[in-house]
């Protein structure tokens, strides 16, 4: 059995399954994780969700921005842009409040010990611990997947999920405050100023970011990754412009090479690998052109 972890998917249906098939991905006893953007700019966005859906415990992903968004958009949120029809394809599907039940019990923030692995779409909120970090994402997932707080997560979806307050853990006045803050760092964050606040202005690679601002990993404060020889292994998507650009420590396994535009979809392999013949961590790519 392998663990295999691989990038924003983005409704690229036809290249999931080629990487699938380069890996040799056997669903009946290998895991698949994904860094979460399961949806939108993709055709096959449907398609790719069946088939995660269908994989069972098989397959994990964190949430991503574009996942989230098609969550509030099933709870009734209006958006002031035309829907894409790849979303509007899952939510006018018989199959979709199995989905975004399923959706919903999906984490925002996943820690695997045995590895020291840290799976989540964008970002670990830069002045937070590991404990910490658990603890939102167990506070994220009993709102999001209770039925006792079905009214609440739709209004919270609808009207105050939205904007990037607060900054700061110690900003946090609300149960709706702590909600955007981790629902922020997890699937926004690309940057952050110098005092660890994330900033989402600015989306572009690092050799282009404005002063004062750092990638969230590089952060010297970091809570859980600023020691000289980090212990976790952080696995990330979320950043399609960070594609080709040198990260230089291995611990940081950055996964969105960006399939959306062009790119590659890369999936790495994370446990397992030298029963398989493979390195780990070794990566694989198939085209997205």
């Amino acid at each position: 059995m392998a663990t295999f972890v691989v990038g924003d998917i983005h409704g690229k249906y036809k290249q999931l399954q080629e990487l699938l098939a380069l890996i040799d991905f056997n669903q009946d006893k290998d895991i698949l994780w994904c860094t979460g953007d399961l949806v939108n700019r993709g055709k096959k966005s449907l398609e790719v969700m069946q088939f995660c859906f269908d994989l069972g415990e098989r397959f994990l992903t964190v949430l991503g921005n574009h996942d989230i968004f098609l969550l509030a958009l099933y709870h009734g949120y209006q958006s002031n842009k035309k829907i894409p029809k790849c979303l509007a394809d899952i939510l006018q599907s018989a199959q979709v409040d199995d989905l975004m039940s399923w959706l919903s019990h999906q984490p925002f923030f996943h820690y695997e010990k045995e590895s020291q692995a840290i799976l989540v779409h964008a970002g670990i909120p830069p002045l937070s611990t590991l404990e910490e970090c658990i603890q939102a994402n167990n506070r994220l997932q009993a709102f999001f997947q209770s039925p006792e707080h079905s009214n609440d997560l739709k209004d919270f979806l609808c009207h105050h999920m939205m904007g990037n307050e607060p900054r700061f853990p110690d900003d946090i006045g609300s149960e709706y405050d702590d909600y955007r803050y981790f629902i922020n760092c997890f699937t926004r964050m690309r940057y952050c100023d110098l005092k660890g606040a994330p900033r989402y202005a600015f989306k572009g690679k690092p050799s282009k970011a404005p002063s004062k601002r750092t990638p969230w990993f590089a952060l010297p404060q970091h809570g859980i990754l600023s020691s000289q020889q980090p212990k976790y292994s952080a696995i990330f998507g979320h950043w399609g412009t960070l594609h080709k650009q040198p990260i230089n420590s291995p611990h940081i396994l950055h996964l969105d090479d960006a399939c959306a535009w062009g790119g590659c979809l890369t999936a790495l392999c994370l446990q397992g690998c030298k029963e398989r013949g493979y390195q780990a961590k070794q990566r694989f790519s198939v085209s997205c052109a």
